[in-house]
């Protein structure tokens, strides 16, 4: 019996194994057995219907396999020591450095092998491994050097203005990593202690500007009832509030009140409807932002009572929304 089912399985499997070799007759031998990357070079292989769309692939395989090394070594370091070079990189920051390094460009490559196989174009791509890690050495330079130059213009500006500028800082601390990341993962001699403390310092500079922002509150007639709902909750979110004015106080913001009440009477219900502007002004009186909120409060017993409904509907929105938000400051 086991005789006669040999034959059967052979030509059974005959088939797949012409398939195979069509297959394998369609792809260049050097692509099925791609060279490693070494100690001098960086190679990328990619297919497309076109050669910029093969060349394309290949050069986004080499920065997917620079982005595998750098997981490698971060995982490795955090496991050798959570608080290396002051840094425990979070999991929205790795998946951020991770896009940022699949966006490399690069400048210098060379095609060492093109061919055309079965209408599809096959390419393999060669980096000069030392001069893409002195481009990206470079790159890092310049960022660094850039976000330093806008820190040191931003230390004699108002809070409001040094907000604005350190936020655009610190909205490039990925890129910032992301580039100590790669170079780190191509270089094992590479100190980034430097750029991470660096970066660190201007994140730190970011965060410092809540704890140093003092609020004066200003308010017209119509809002003095939300004046205790605001300075609660400021206190309570740990901003200080100033006593007076002072336009010498870079650090200084007035946040202004004003407010319309319209009140209605139907049949024994008071209804006050209330709308509210809240103003933010930096010490030299240049409005920052400006935000209005709305509400609705109804008494059986008088207007003063309906007013005071309403304005505890509007703390509860202000409240809600995040007082550090209104004033831009989160």
């Amino acid at each position: 019996m086991t005789a006669l089912l040999l034959p059967l399985i052979f030509l059974s499997l005959m088939p797949m194994t012409a398939q195979f070799a069509s297959f394998a007759a369609d792809i260049p031998n050097w692509y099925l057995h791609l060279q490693a990357n070494d100690d001098l070079t960086l190679y990328g292989a990619g297919e497309g219907a076109t050669q910029d769309e093969a060349k394309h692939v290949a050069l986004k395989n080499i920065s997917e396999s620079i982005s595998v090394a750098i997981d490698s070594k971060v995982e490795k370091n955090e496991r050798i020591n959570r608080t290396i070079d002051g840094t425990s990189y979070s999991k929205t920051v790795k998946n951020k450095i991770s896009a940022e390094t699949k966006k490399i460009n690069f400048r210098n490559y060379n095609i060492i092998r093109s061919e055309i196989v079965g209408g599809k174009f096959f390419i393999l791509i060669a980096v000069d491994k030392d001069a893409f890690i002195k481009e990206q050495k470079t790159d890092l330079s310049d960022l660094l050097k850039d976000a330093d130059s806008v820190f040191q213009l931003a230390l004699s500006k108002s809070i409001f203005e040094k907000w604005e500028d350190l936020k655009s800082i610190n909205a490039n601390r990925e890129k910032v990593l992301a580039q100590v990341a790669i170079i780190s993962s191509l270089d094992d001699t590479f100190d980034r202690t430097a750029s991470v403390e660096k970066v660190n310092h201007f994140q730190n500079a970011f965060r410092q500007l809540r704890d140093d922002i003092s609020v004066y509150l200003s308010l017209d007639t119509e809002s003095a009832f939300l004046g205790p709902v605001i300075a609660n909750y400021l206190t309570d979110a740990g901003i200080k509030l100033a006593a007076r004015q002072d336009r010498n106080d870079k650090n200084l913001a007035t946040l202004s009140l004003s407010s319309n009440v319209k009140r209605l009477k139907i049949y024994n219900n008071y209804i006050a409807n209330v709308r509210t502007d809240l103003m933010i002004y930096s010490n030299n009186g240049s409005l920052i932002s400006n935000k209005t909120v709305e509400a609705k409060g109804v008494s059986a017993i008088d207007f003063e009572s309906a007013v005071k409904a309403a304005g505890n509907k509007i703390g509860e929105i202000i409240i809600k929304e995040g007082i550090s938000k209104i004033i831009e400051i989160n």
